[in-house]
């Protein structure tokens, strides 16, 4: 999934739902004119690969306007049991997030996409 923009028409609203690959799914109300930037890899952070001894998988929203005027669904897979991290400047932020078992995926309500690691052990910094 590469860098693409996607902006409401005037005088339009409704609810939007940005599939990333069937990977991460975006649910979002969005309004007149409204415009975002998104950019979605799965790629490691190296980086973050190199400070923390962990299994992770990561969910990168790269893109530059990826702030909503609502918050919205974010669901993104994983097995029970994982923790949900976001990349804050460079570290493992643990994000509180409902789990749910039937989909076997974490529900995030959020306005701003940003990065996500999810771990399915312990996590230490080396």
């Amino acid at each position: 999934y590469g860098p693409a923009v996607w902006q409401v028409r005037p005088g339009d609203s409704g609810t939007a739902v940005f599939n990333f690959a069937d990977e991460a799914l975006f649910t979002v109300r969005m309004y007149s004119e409204d415009a975002v930037m998104l950019d979605y890899t799965q790629e490691h952070d190296r980086d973050i690969l190199a400070r923390y001894d962990a299994d992770l998988d990561f969910h990168r929203f790269l893109g530059e306007l990826d702030q909503f005027s609502a918050a919205g669904e974010l669901i993104l897979p994983a097995a029970e049991g994982s923790v949900l991290y976001e990349i804050v400047d460079g570290e493992l932020v643990e994000r509180q997030a409902e789990y749910d078992p039937v989909h076997q995926a974490f529900i995030l309500r959020t306005r701003t996409l940003g990065e996500y690691a999810i771990a399915h052990g312990p996590v230490e910094e080396q």
